[in-house]
């Protein structure tokens, strides 16, 4: 880890407020993130809520957004052509 990743992670005025509590902040692409890094992802998010059993990407499709999961369950499948 260098040393200004270290800083973002020890000190909470240098990230956006949204990630501060949020409980994906030190997993996945977040955590690799500096302070400057994540106030740019910062201005390009949002906090969104779906509904239970929908499909949000169908096969075949681009996916069109990066997502943390931070509350609930996702469940990936694979449709096979058999």
């Amino acid at each position: 880890m260098t040393e200004d990743k270290k800083d973002c992670v020890d000190t909470k005025e240098t990230i956006p407020e949204l990630c501060q509590e949020c409980t994906a902040r030190h997993k996945g692409i977040c955590g690799a993130l500096t302070a400057k890094e994540l106030l740019e992802l910062n201005k390009i998010s949002s906090q969104k809520t779906f509904r239970e059993g929908l499909t949000l990407v169908a096969d075949e499709e681009q996916f069109p957004f990066f997502a943390n999961v931070l509350e609930g369950v996702v469940k990936l499948s694979k449709t096979l052509p058999d």
